[in-house]
């Protein structure tokens, strides 16, 4: 069975890469801030929530007095 060529194996030709290794680095470093920053605000977010939720309970205790 002959196969077509897209499907021939290839190995004795080189795929040059997409992108260069700085390039790679930079994208690798890029994607860990933004990891970073999404961890931190979640925190920040998840704070905020805390002190919105106390706040609320604190009026509705006032509000209830």
């Amino acid at each position: 069975m002959k196969l077509l060529p897209f499907f021939r194996r290839r190995s004795d030709q080189r795929v040059r890469p997409l992108l260069s290794e700085g390039t790679r680095q930079q994208l690798i470093e890029a994607e860990g801030k933004l990891t970073e920053a999404f961890a931190d605000h979640a925190v920040k977010m998840d704070w905020a929530r805390r002190i919105a939720l106390d706040t609320l309970e604190k009026l509705d205790e006032r509000h209830a007095k």
